[in-house]
């Protein structure tokens, strides 16, 4: 079974409008600092930036803390997750405009998906990701996106993120936030930046 059937059909019509939705909302004008969550969503927390791990002038975002969307069920003790979900991420690259003074768009990255729990207990991080590539889910070697080759300028990332419908959850959530921190690795050390320099 593929992800799309694993998703429903469904599934990627709520990715594919996230896009839209994007591009709407980036265009070729500034970016706004973060977006009000919309629909159903679970805990989740800015992506992990870093500056400097990849060869050359490149930025890692990690896969967000995402969590599923908790489930009550009135009178029945739960232990552990109450709820796995399938969510998704999308990291869109973000360069600083001089000329305008804004944070322009630069580069989309794909959607990366993965089921999540409501719940951190029990979760060994051994999770199967996928990424959507315009037309169809894949098997992704992580769940990190990667810009690489980045020309001279200051950069930050903006993620979007998209909680699925499912039996128990019966309306998709998604929301946009602007990772506030950026790593830059040295040889004993780690230091925050609010933006990445290259």
């Amino acid at each position: 079974m593929n992800l799309t059937e694993r998703l429903g059909r469904l599934a990627i019509k709520p990715v594919a409008t996230g896009v839209l939705a994007l591009s709407v909302v980036f265009g070729v004008g500034a970016i706004p600092a973060a977006a009000a969550a919309t629909g159903t969503v679970g805990a989740h927390a800015p992506a992990e930036v870093d500056c400097n791990l990849l060869v050359g002038n490149g930025m890692l975002v990690h896969f967000p803390d995402m969590w599923a969307v908790p489930v009550y069920r009135p009178g029945v003790a739960v232990i552990g997750p109450s709820h796995v979900q399938w969510v998704a991420y999308q990291a869109t690259l973000l360069k600083w405009d001089a000329s305008r003074s804004i944070w322009a768009a630069a580069r989309p990255g794909r959607w990366i998906s993965t089921q999540v729990p409501d719940d951190s207990n029990g979760v060994s991080g051994a999770n199967s990701y996928y990424e959507f590539d315009g037309s169809r889910w894949q098997p992704a070697a992580s769940g990190a996106t990667e810009f690489r080759n980045l020309p001279s300028g200051f950069y930050k990332v903006s993620v979007s993120y998209h909680w699925y419908e499912d039996a128990l959850v019966t309306q998709p959530g998604s929301d946009v936030l602007i990772s506030p921190d950026y790593t830059v690795s040295y040889a004993f050390s780690l230091a925050q930046q609010p933006y990445c320099t290259y």
